[in-house]
């Protein structure tokens, strides 16, 4: 059987005898004689070898083009190669070389934990800027509680207080914020009830004040109140009627003084004693969350303690200048508000009141300002470029300067050997 050419619908096709079953394959119209089929029965054997060998030969030559591009790659990289190595035998090792290696080794590990340490803690940075204005919109008479309650939380700040008189009962007591006192019921219009109690102290509360009282003596003020975002004042002292009794004590003794009617060991602390003795603990006072990274802390555990001849009666004004701190890590949702504190405090006696023209009564008067300037602590990390090479360098630098010294090392024995010999 061999091969035919068959015309269908005027185009040309090859019949193949060993694939009758198969679809025939149509070929292009012949129009040109480049187009004309070539009847492999009429192609020569020795042509067909050329081909073989051609096409053998063209892959020879690519096969040797490529090895030899490959080879002469390796000699050229051979030549840049920086690290030169030694043969194994011509290497000399020692005791005194394995030191030197445990020393380097040793401290490019501390000085490669130490940088891993200092990339996790941060880089933290202070800056000073002015503080920014709010506007706090006033709250509608017509608002619901719960808009009250919103926009009087976001233009107050919290005010907690602990605070411990060991020697005055709560009924001798008052307290009073920017002139609401709790006394006259002003105090409740203004702050939530059962935001300030008075109550009896607990022992553990005199103890960490270091105070041995009698059972059932003294008094712990705690309070939870939101004050306004601006400069204010709060008291406790002895009220109106305490103060009156103390101070009719107080006058007949002084009058007594100037007369020259009563004698050094027959002072006022003898009618006094500690009945309106005005020492007293600051366990903590803190506006609104506190600095966490400080290490002294002035409103906490402050202990005041009075001794004069007039019964301990005394008045310690304490002025707070409160900074705003912005604190802020590298994580999106750690920025926060702070404030940290800068207290002033000063101690008026009794015979000091009315020079010094203290409108206070015994007992504590804190006076609160915000400053005008606003801290900004920012933690931020190097970038992951520089702290990767901070590794590379460390490592590199120690077993390099371990190598320069100990190499100095050597060739200045053997130096010191040649002229000893």
């Amino acid at each position: 059987m061999g091969y035919g050419i068959r015309f269908r619908n005027k185009r040309k096709i090859w019949v193949q005898p060993w694939a009758s079953n198969l679809r025939y394959r149509t070929m292009p119209s012949v129009r040109h004689r480049t187009d004309e089929a070539i009847d492999p029965r009429k192609t020569s054997p020795l042509l067909i070898l050329a081909l073989d060998i051609g096409v053998g030969s063209a892959r020879l030559l690519l096969f040797f083009s490529v090895e030899r591009f490959f080879f002469a790659a390796m000699v050229g990289l051979r030549k840049l190669d920086a690290f030169v190595k030694t043969r194994p035998e011509l290497r000399s090792q020692s005791a005194v070389g394995g030191m030197i290696t445990l020393v380097a080794a040793t401290v490019s590990a501390f000085l490669f934990v130490g940088q891993i340490i200092h990339y996790i803690i941060g880089n933290p940075k202070d800056s000073l800027l002015l503080s920014k204005s709010v506007s706090i919109p006033l709250i509608p008479l017509t608002s619901n509680y719960l808009t009250t309650k919103i926009l009087e939380r976001a233009a107050k700040l919290p005010l907690d207080m602990l605070i411990t008189f060991p020697y005055l009962h709560c009924s001798q007591l008052d307290f009073n914020h920017d002139g609401a006192s709790l006394a006259t019921s002003e105090f409740q219009k203004l702050h939530p009830k059962h935001s300030l109690t008075m109550r009896t102290p607990f022992q553990h509360e005199l103890s960490t004040a270091k105070f041995e009282t009698k059972k059932g003596q003294g008094c712990t003020i705690e309070g939870h109140i939101r004050v306004p975002v601006v400069a204010g004042k709060f008291e406790i002292t002895l009220n109106k009627r305490t103060w009156q009794q103390a101070a009719s004590i107080l006058n007949r003794q002084m009058l007594m003084q100037v007369l020259g009617a009563t004698s050094e060991h027959t002072s006022s602390n003898d009618e006094l004693g500690d009945r309106y003795n005005s020492t007293h603990f600051i366990h903590y006072i803190r506006f609104g969350d506190s600095f966490p990274l400080n290490i002294e802390k002035p409103l906490e555990k402050r202990r005041h303690i009075f001794r004069n001849k007039y019964g301990a009666m005394a008045v310690q004004e304490m002025k707070i200048e409160l900074v705003p701190t912005y604190t802020s890590t590298w994580l999106p949702t750690s920025s926060r508000q702070t404030y940290q504190a800068s207290v002033v405090d000063s101690t008026i006696e009794p015979e000091h009141m009315a020079q010094a023209g203290a409108s206070s009564l015994p007992g504590l008067a804190v006076q609160y300002d915000f400053s005008p300037l606003t801290v900004y602590h920012t933690g931020g990390r190097d970038n992951i470029l520089v702290f990767l090479s901070s590794l590379v360098s460390i490592v590199g630098g120690v077993f390099v300067t371990v190598g320069l010294v100990s190499g100095c090392l050597v060739h200045s024995a053997q130096a010191v050997a040649k002229k000893i010999d």
